[in-house]
């Protein structure tokens, strides 16, 4: 019967003793199992930080830019308050995200697009953008309309000296809006100005027109050129959110970026190539009378870029979709050509992507 009682005794003291030695080893794996986590998480945090950092102030970095090839063409001027410089002021404000614009004297006082006249020799955006300086003012409630607004301010220069300060508001949520869908939407912008003072709007990280150029520099040739026969082309990259979700936004990027080197090298000058949000492109060609050369070199893009390598990628590839319309049979104007092509790239979709689909009617 002791016999017995030890052995029970022997048998229950191994099993707590197994019980606890789990407990312990469990206790540590889950430790290391949420150390693990937290430091991932922190990781993607930083990572997700710093490059919508980095984004903000590459999209700051290209309005200033933007900022002073304006200012630059205002200060070859004879007259800082010419009519040349005052109808860039209005250009501005009417094609630009910028609410309202000015061009301020060294006095201090401020000449908007609208005609009114301020004195802001007080704002520190102003004091600091005279002694040479990009600047960005703290956000300001106007005692007109009460909106809040934020200015972006740069030094007007004549013969190496400042001679005012060119500033372009924003309202802080038009701002927030421009600065952070760009960081997930991958969209954004440049702007730049012709010979004849024209701003034309540019995509900053691909070099293409973007949506609203891209609209109306088609509507345009559709206008002036009713009886020239083109193809409205419309794609994306296959599956880009699993691009973005597996590399990373920044390797995205790239991939657009170096697409767009693709189109520009595929197309001919003469022809429009844009992009209108996210991986979706648009591109006009321009007098295409044969249907069947058109489709060829919309092919022969398709194949060009499968053979696209990315060293980001681990040299793996991507494909792209494609809807074709033709002018005049599928629409003449821009809205009527993006819907049927959208229909027929659609189709490109259904029938397995990587390949194109030519709008037929309905």
């Amino acid at each position: 019967m002791k016999k017995k009682l030890n052995h029970a005794f022997n048998y229950i003291t191994a099993i707590l003793i197994f019980i606890c030695a789990m407990t312990v080893s469990l206790s540590i794996f889950l430790v290391k199992v949420q150390n693990s986590i937290d430091t991932n998480s922190q990781n993607i945090m930083t990572s997700t930080v710093s490059h919508q950092s980095n984004h903000v102030l590459s999209i700051l970095q290209i309005h200033y830019g933007f900022l002073n090839s304006i200012a630059d063409k205002m200060g070859k001027s004879s007259e800082l308050l010419s009519d040349e410089n005052m109808k860039l002021l209005v250009s501005m404000a009417e094609n630009t995200d910028f609410e309202r614009t000015a061009l301020i004297e060294t006095d201090g006082t401020a000449h908007y697009d609208n005609g009114a006249e301020k004195n802001v020799a007080q704002r520190r955006y102003f004091q600091e953008a005279i002694q040479g300086n990009e600047t960005l003012s703290d956000p300001l409630e106007s005692s007109v309309d009460k909106e809040t607004r934020v200015i972006l301010g740069i030094p007007v220069y004549q013969n190496g000296n400042v001679i005012a300060v060119l500033g372009g508001s924003y309202n802080v949520t038009a701002l927030s809006r421009m600065l952070f869908n760009d960081v997930f939407d991958n969209s954004g912008y440049s702007l730049i100005v012709n010979q004849n003072g024209e701003i034309i709007a540019y995509d900053g990280l691909t070099g293409a027109y973007n949506k609203r150029a891209t609209e109306a520099h088609i509507n345009k040739i559709l206008t002036q050129m009713p009886d020239e026969k083109g193809t409205f082309v419309i794609l994306d990259v296959d599956k880009f959110k699993d691009v973005n979700d597996r590399y990373g936004h920044a390797v995205g990027d790239t991939v657009l970026h170096e697409l767009a080197k693709t189109f520009f090298r595929h197309f001919r000058k003469d022809d429009i190539i844009g992009r209108i949000g996210g991986d979706e492109f648009v591109i006009y060609m321009r007098n295409t009378e044969s249907k069947e050369i058109a489709s060829a070199r919309v092919k022969k893009l398709i194949e060009n870029v499968r053979s696209l390598p990315f060293e980001e990628m681990k040299r793996n590839h991507v494909t792209i979709s494609v809807g074709i319309a033709f002018v005049p049979e599928a629409g003449n104007c821009y809205m009527d050509l993006y819907k049927n092509a959208d229909t027929a790239l659609y189709e490109a979709k259904q029938n397995g992507r990587d390949g194109y689909h030519v709008y037929m009617g309905t």
